[in-house]
């Protein structure tokens, strides 16, 4: 595949970054990062790992064997590291088994990798290095953690650290099966910590509780690890034939009318990330690469594909199954429920609507969660008409107890209800259903719990919204 990108200009522009990107890795292993952002090292850790494939792609392309020895130096860079943990570090606690965070999952991902790619080239001397590596940091955290108690995130259903972590921890485990007899330990628990994760797909009919960006993170990490237990293996993971797990190739689509997220909680994007072209070729689903391919060409002009930290423009050279699929059959007047979730989508036409809905129901009680029961999304064509505020970056009191007191996390940032001054509380639920007025489909929510009280009883006799679907002429609200 990296041969035969010339048809397409998309790969062709990949490529020319990878080369770009690449000679300049070469100028040495130091990575230049803000050290006083929120969780620091893991900035670091996808730095690296962009780093890492980038140049390991331009190896195969080019056979240059600078990109080979400048892949190794990265990787012994990595064990040189004094923390790997940015929430250790705040301590300064640097015991390499101190920890199993989102920073040994993505750096363990990154050795997998480069150990599994470069393994037939490697001397005695090399892999004696790596395996080191490997044993000292993220073999032993887990080991130690596993037996202190185990892992806060370990078989988390609705939390991406788990597949982040166990799925880096697997492919390092099949990685290195034949030389770490440990190895196989590692891979049974790290498939016991993901299995609930995948089954909660079956109840979300494929969505997730904490929105299209970290659908794209904590799916990364899954599908990453199957499709490379499914290598390893020679045969299909039985993970990947449960029907959610299918289903959820739509759900980041289904909350990007036109490239525009309208996702809700924290991350409201969905980056691309090229693992969902591999699972879509997994599936047959060509239809979704289209969709996908469309999507970049939309979202380039507005923000730059290739200055993502993440190595996506190496990795869409190799997952990219390179079939132009026909434009699927348009569906007139779309509603569609993910019922557990609770969430709503609506559109005059799908795909490419010129008009778009998206409505937030359900719970406040999931990760990543925002005061922002009963907001929405309008979209036409590709511009975010009525919109809700959402955190730019994170800081430390992000995820501490004082979340709660940032203006962008609370109702007085979206586009839901206020009463008296103030919005929904916590924790809190909607009731929906959907219904006909006039002949027209309409969505009610009603959130007169969710107000919570007064000092004399409940703060209203009753707060909903109703969403009339004027059959794609405009929205009654």
């Amino acid at each position: 595949r990296l041969a035969h990108v010339a048809e397409w200009p998309l790969l062709v522009e990949a490529a020319r970054r990878v080369s770009r990107d690449a000679r300049m890795y070469l100028r040495g292993t130091a990575i230049d990062y803000d050290t006083t952002t929120h969780n620091a090292h893991l900035v670091r850790a996808r730095l690296m790992q962009k780093r890492v494939v980038t140049q390991l792609v331009e190896r195969s392309r080019t056979g240059g064997e600078r990109f080979r020895r400048a892949v190794l130096a990265h990787v012994r860079q990595m064990g040189r590291w004094k923390y790997w943990s940015w929430i250790r570090w705040r301590e300064g606690n640097a015991k390499p088994d101190a920890i199993f965070d989102l920073s040994y999952g993505e750096n363990a991902t990154t050795l997998a990798i480069a150990w599994d790619w470069l393994y037939p080239t490697l001397a005695a001397g090399d892999k004696a290095e790596i395996l080191r590596i490997a044993r000292r940091w993220p073999f032993a955290a887990f080991r130690a953690q596993d037996k202190a108690g185990g892992n806060w995130w370990y078989g988390r259903a609705d939390c991406n650290w788990n597949t982040v972590c166990a799925g880096g921890l697997g492919m390092l485990a099949l990685a290195m099966m034949e030389d770490a007899p440990e190895a196989a330990g590692f891979l049974a628990r790290a498939e016991d910590s993901i299995r609930p994760y995948l089954e909660y797909l079956d109840r979300l009919d494929g969505g997730w509780p904490e929105g299209i960006g970290y659908w794209g993170y904590g799916m990364r990490y899954a599908f990453l690890y199957l499709l490379s237990w499914e290598q390893a293996h020679g045969r299909r993971h039985p993970m990947m034939q449960r029907p959610g797990v299918r289903r959820t190739l739509d759900f980041p689509l289904d909350f990007s009318p036109n490239g525009v997220p309208c996702s809700f909680s924290d991350v409201n994007r969905y980056s691309l990330h090229p693992f969902h072209h591999a699972l879509a070729e997994r599936y047959g689903r060509y239809d979704v690469v289209d969709r996908l391919d469309r999507m970049v060409v939309a979202v380039q002009p507005r923000r730059g594909v290739g200055q993502s930290i993440w190595p996506t423009d190496a990795e869409l050279m190799l997952f990219h199954p390179r079939v132009r699929y026909p434009r699927v059959r348009v569906r007139r007047n779309v509603v569609r429920r993910y019922p557990v979730l609770d969430w709503y989508w609506l559109a005059d036409r799908w795909p490419d609507p010129d008009l778009y809905l998206a409505i937030r129901g359900g719970t406040t009680e999931v990760p990543h969660n925002h005061l922002d029961l009963m907001s929405f999304h309008c979209v036409v064509r590709d511009e975010s008409m009525i919109t809700s505020l959402g955190p730019s970056e994170y800081i430390d009191t992000t995820f501490s107890p004082r979340r709660w007191e940032l203006h962008e996390m609370v109702s007085a940032s979206k586009n839901t209800i206020l009463v008296n001054g103030v919005g929904i509380t916590r924790p809190a639920r909607v009731a929906s259903r959907v219904m006909r007025i006039g002949g027209y489909p309409a969505v009610r929510l009603d959130a007169t719990d969710a107000m919570g009280s007064i000092k004399d009883g409940l703060a209203t006799r009753f707060c909903g919204r109703l969403f009339v679907w004027l059959n794609g002429n405009g929205v009654l609200l």
